[in-house]
């Protein structure tokens, strides 16, 4: 097991920040594994959510404005 400063930096080198507006940042990783379905990780002032394509929040939750935002 790696320590954890190298473990966050570890995760760091496969994750894509892929947007930024807003004050909300969007967010790919390389390698998760297998989903059941796609989707990107969206983070607005320590609200973190999983977002499918289609704009349902598959985990966590964000304010509703910042929801909307990311779906258009």
């Amino acid at each position: 097991m790696l320590p954890k400063r190298r473990q966050t930096r570890a995760v760091a080198l496969f994750r894509l920040r892929i947007s930024a507006f807003y004050g909300i940042t969007i967010w790919m990783y390389w390698n998760e594994g297998a989903h059941a379905r796609p989707h990107f990780h969206a983070r607005y002032a320590g609200s973190v959510a999983s977002i499918d394509f289609d704009g349902n929040a598959i985990a966590g939750s964000l304010p509703r404005r910042a929801l909307a935002l990311v779906n258009e």
